[in-house]
């Protein structure tokens, strides 16, 4: 009995994780960072990005910059966005204000438009994340 009750804590406890962040990699261009304006003004460079989900709002694609010298904007525009299954699951609140998350496991913004990174690229990011922790 004890197994179960443990099981079901073990289960409960990773449905309220996967609840609370939306995660992605990206791969900015040298010097530069990657600000999400609907997430303030935190920038991240190359590598994983993990944030509280998005609001409706972003639901045709997640706003972005990047920046220079944290003040300099290099480029800017949308980010593929998805639907979280995850936010049927945390009724009232997080269908009503956290349903998108990002639409890809990984973003190449280091060409005129954002797109998917190639299957290594993907691999390299996460073994280079594996190793920061």
């Amino acid at each position: 009995m004890k197994k179960i009750f443990t099981a079901i804590a073990v289960i409960g406890l990773a449905l309220i994780l996967q609840g609370c962040s939306t995660r992605t990699y990206v791969m900015v261009p040298e010097n530069t960072k990657l600000v999400l304006p609907a997430k303030g003004d935190t920038s991240y460079v190359s590598g994983q990005v993990a944030t509280r989900p998005f609001s409706w709002g972003q639901s045709g694609g997640i706003t972005y910059q990047l920046k220079k010298n944290d003040t300099e904007v290099v480029s800017s525009g949308k980010l593929k966005s998805s639907f979280r299954i995850a936010s049927i699951f945390w009724p009232p609140v997080a269908i009503a204000y956290w349903p998108i998350g990002f639409g890809w496991h990984c973003y190449d913004l280091r060409g005129q438009e954002p797109t998917q990174c190639s299957p290594s690229d993907l691999n390299g990011l996460r073994t280079a994340n594996r190793k920061e922790e």
